[in-house]
């Protein structure tokens, strides 16, 4: 309670310790999402409720039970282990060996006429019931070892003993595998290596034109290749290269199906990777920017991403996963239209959301973005009024989107940095303005707004399917 609010992930017993657990399922205090109750007994023990009838069973029954099972030799512990259906370190792991017969006796003492609500499992999301030859407890152990061995995993610290035995904790070794993002802009190369929780652990940024050339793309598998081996001589296994694409990607990954931004429509991956000595994947920058979001945001359900970058882009965020649709092109809302015979696009059409959406709109003269908002909170006149404009698109381009998805909205991207709490509540109101339904009754919040998002995005794809093929392993 005082460190986490009451909640509890998962609640595990085994043998007498689910006796235990069901005890703690009956606070009220407690939210238990999942409960493991392994090797646990449907047997209540006897309605014994005098004192003279407690002494008498525990002397009988629980000295015999502490005299079989009570500070087992080697002898015993074999029989033990072989008669539970267990290996001998199993058995060793989960007999109450070094119970004393004071523990044993206040244990049964207790637990006699008291009857099991079995009715408190409903109090959870999902249960899980084994039986004692069955028992996860041994599921546990195998998997455990198969991950120590793949190097997974490692024994921590010893937990201090409550009176039992000290539990051995185990620790995640987040370092094992790695994954690597790259993103290529008109003038530099950017590379992120992450670990298996996502974290960065290396970063390299380098001033490079592109160039849709061979030779391009051979220097950059150069640079990627040695930015790889360099983390795999710390001891970490590179997983593979993900390319955040400044474009589309066709429906089998293999292909920029629309790429005018960078000039490279119809470039394919093996081109892009044709020096890359790893498994190379690609995908839109916008969707790269909305994995990292799903992955550091677990509460994450239902939202449209509206990155607000100097070319806008978008992802649709459906129970909790990315959406991308068939064709991959599912929240391509740059190319909306906003204003019917507006402004031409780069992609050769008029009047998109990207022409008016966009932070370039907001700039004159050779702003920086970050010159423009300095100005823009010192009160200056002109840019506010720019910035209220641009503000008014952004607001619409948010109701139309809402009028056929009318989820959660995140606004992401370069420009959303710089918005404060009040250019949000603004924004939150002309949107509603702008609705038919005037519903207000949805979350607008700012994305993580992380550095490197799009290509941290784009390396969780690797670490995304490695961890998913770890928990689908049966050991």
């Amino acid at each position: 309670m005082e460190h986490y609010g009451g909640k509890v992930d998962i609640l595990y017993g085994i043998s007498y310790g689910c006796r235990i657990l069901m005890e703690v399922l009956a606070d009220p205090r407690l939210t238990v999402t999942t409960t493991i109750a392994d090797g646990m007994g449907l047997k209540d023990y006897p309605n014994i409720r005098s004192k003279w009838g407690k002494d008498v069973y525990c002397f009988f029954y629980t000295g015999l039970f502490y005299a079989v099972m009570g500070h087992p030799g080697p002898r015993r512990k074999r029989f033990l282990a072989r008669v539970s259906g267990r290996t001998a370190e199993e058995a060793d792991r989960i007999l109450y060996g070094k119970a004393t017969w004071r523990s044993w006796k206040n244990q049964d003492y207790f637990f006699l006429g008291r009857k099991t609500d079995f009715t408190l499992f409903e109090k959870t999301d999902a249960h899980l019931w084994y039986g004692i030859r069955g028992s996860v407890d041994q599921k546990l152990s195998q998997n455990l070892r198969a991950l120590e061995q793949e190097g997974l995993v490692g024994k921590g610290e010893q937990l201090g003993s409550t009176g039992g035995r000290k539990a051995q904790t185990f620790v995640f070794k987040s370092r094992f595998k790695a994954a690597i993002g790259v993103s290529m802009r008109s003038n530099s190369l950017n590379l992120c290596a992450i670990d298996l929780h996502g974290g960065v652990i290396a970063r390299h940024h380098t001033a490079l034109p592109y160039r849709n050339t061979d030779a391009y793309y051979q220097k950059i598998g150069g640079i990627i290749n040695d930015f790889a081996e360099k983390i795999e001589r710390g001891g970490t296994d590179v997983l593979g290269v993900a390319f955040a694409i400044q474009g589309i990607v066709s429906a089998d990954g293999t292909t920029i199906s629309f790429g005018s931004i960078m000039g490279n429509t119809g470039v394919k991956l093996g081109t892009i990777a044709q020096n890359v000595h790893y498994p190379s994947i690609m995908i839109h920058d916008s969707d790269a920017s909305a994995m990292a979001e799903l992955w550091l945001d677990h509460a994450l359900s239902d939202a449209v991403c509206v990155y607000l970058e100097m070319r806008p882009g978008g992802a649709v965020i459906i129970d909790g996963q990315l959406y991308q649709g068939p064709n991959l092109r599912n929240g391509v809302i740059e190319h909306m239209t906003l204003v019917p015979g507006g402004n031409k696009c780069y992609c050769g059409q008029y009047g998109c959301m990207d022409t008016y959406c966009s932070p370039e709109t907001l700039l004159e003269d050779g702003e920086s973005l970050s010159g423009f908002f300095s100005v823009l909170r010192q009160g200056e006149h002109d840019h506010r009024k720019r910035f209220d404009h641009w503000l008014a698109n952004v607001a619409q381009a948010v109701s139309n989107i809402r009028a056929l998805l009318a989820g959660d909205i995140i606004i992401g991207g370069e420009a959303a940095r710089y918005l404060d709490s009040d250019d949000m509540d603004r924004l939150k109101s002309l949107i509603d303005e702008k609705s038919a339904f005037h519903d207000t009754r949805f979350t607008l919040r700012k994305s993580l707004c992380v550095e490197d998002q799009n290509i941290i995005g784009a390396a969780l794809r690797f670490v995304q399917s490695y961890v998913t093929d770890v928990c689908n392993t049966e050991a």
